[in-house]
């Protein structure tokens, strides 16, 4: 096993579960979310100002010389009320994808953000991360998660 994905990876889980325990928060997505004809189009969490209803890992490593680069690919969608939509959100979501970058970087290649309104307003943060290692990988190996999260 790739022992730095690895210990990323645990990292990212980590501090996934340090946000979404931050205000004592800590339920199946299900029970926060309804999905409906391509539209998440009702949160019932009335306290919860934000939920991450996805997250996706793409982790795969390729042989270069002697040497592995693997290339871990984080895609988080992040939901918010609207009555918990203000001039300051991206802030407090950037802080939280700074506590992130903090625990798993090491050369950060990529970082973006958008912003598209619907029923519910979405915020995404796609991250691409290069890390080396010399350690055998299963090539193709893909990880998909489901995370819940609130900002404090």
């Amino acid at each position: 096993m790739f022992d730095k994905g690895t210990s990323i990876l645990q990292a990212i889980k980590s501090s996934l579960k340090e946000i979404t325990t931050a205000n004592g928060y800590n339920v199946p997505i299900k029970n926060v979310y309804l999905y409906n004809a391509g539209e998440y189009i009702n949160l019932n969490a009335e306290s919860l100002p934000a939920v991450l209803i996805r997250g996706e890992e793409d982790f795969e490593q390729y042989a270069v010389g002697q040497r592995y680069t693997g290339t871990l690919s984080i895609e988080l969608f992040v939901a918010f009320q609207h009555a918990n939509i203000d001039s300051d959100i991206v802030d407090k979501f950037s802080k939280i994808k700074a506590n992130i970058f903090k625990k798993i970087t090491e050369d950060i290649t990529q970082g973006k953000s958008y912003i598209r309104n619907t029923i519910v307003n979405f915020i995404g943060h796609p991250v691409d991360t290069q890390i080396k290692g010399v350690h055998e990988f299963k090539i193709g190996l893909t990880i998909n998660y489901d995370f819940i999260a609130s900002i404090p």
